[in-house]
């Protein structure tokens, strides 16, 4: 609003730094989506749990009903994985090999948008 470029990117990345956030961090977008939203909402829950056992190290945000949750006529889930490189590891090599029940999954490393 003040066209201050220096101030905002001070205070921006800091707030970036303390919440881990990028450039400090990766991110992973899971999107699982499906023609019915029950079974999007359950193979959501279900790689969650999966993710979670993993014990990496990382921050799972969600799952949670995607900004767009229906699209297309489908619903739509998502997931994001906040972690660094070494943390992400095990949770990609994961989902190189894993296959959703009754749903689609879309894996996005380093997203430019999470909408």
């Amino acid at each position: 609003m003040e066209h201050d470029y220096v101030g905002f990117y001070a205070k921006e990345i800091g707030d970036r730094e303390r919440l881990r956030y990028p450039p400090f961090c990766r991110l992973v977008n899971i999107v699982l989506r499906t023609t019915k939203e029950a079974a999007v909402h359950q193979a959501a829950e279900d790689l969650a749990k999966r993710l979670e056992k993993l014990e990496a190290g990382v921050d799972l945000l969600g799952p949670a009903p995607a900004p767009h949750n229906r699209l297309r006529n489908q619903f739509r889930y998502q997931i994001l994985i906040k972690g660094t490189d070494e943390t992400l590891r095990p949770c990609l090599n994961f989902l190189r090999t894993y296959k959703p029940a009754k749903a689609f999954m879309s894996v996005d490393v380093d997203p430019a948008h999470i909408l």
